[in-house]
């Protein structure tokens, strides 16, 4: 299963490398609750345990990947931290109808949840994106403060 709805080619931001446990010490952040069960029950399908869990329902020691939303993840911290979801549609997630002063409000109330994610990572962030259709957040990233694995290229 693709880390994006479309099935597009992905790009990894990773910063830093390197963690032992990666299933109890990893959580997968996600924009919707649809995209997390989907993604935690295609891992699950591929051998890798992994639950999608609301707030509520969180269990830190399950001996799975923690798939959350974005919205579930504030106030948390996790060894590693997995960013799916910035596709561009997909985050930031702004009507088309929109006027320009809401989709910017909108694009800001995205941007701060896409920092929020990110800083939710202790040791170790992947950030996945797909090559063809990024998100505009990514251009954003400071490309020398990452390494970048664009699928062997």
């Amino acid at each position: 299963m693709s880390p994006t709805s479309r099935g597009n080619p992905v790009v990894c931001l990773v910063r830093p490398p390197g963690v032992e446990t990666f299933r109890i010490g990893t959580s997968t952040l996600v924009p919707t609750a649809e995209m997390g069960r989907a993604l935690a029950e295609g891992l699950t399908n591929r051998g890798l345990a992994a639950r999608y869990m609301t707030g509520g329902e969180l269990d830190l020691g399950a001996d799975a990947v923690k798939v959350l939303t974005l919205h579930s993840a504030k106030g948390l911290e996790f060894p590693t931290v997995v960013l799916t979801g910035l596709e561009e549609g997909v985050l930031p997630r702004v009507p088309p109808d929109a006027d320009e002063e809401t989709r910017q409000e909108e694009e800001q109330v995205y941007r701060r949840l896409v920092f929020v994610g990110m800083t939710r990572a202790m040791r170790g962030l992947l950030v996945l994106h797909p090559k063809t259709r990024p998100s505009p957040f990514v251009a954003e990233l400071t490309p020398a403060l990452w390494n970048r694995d664009e699928g062997g290229k």
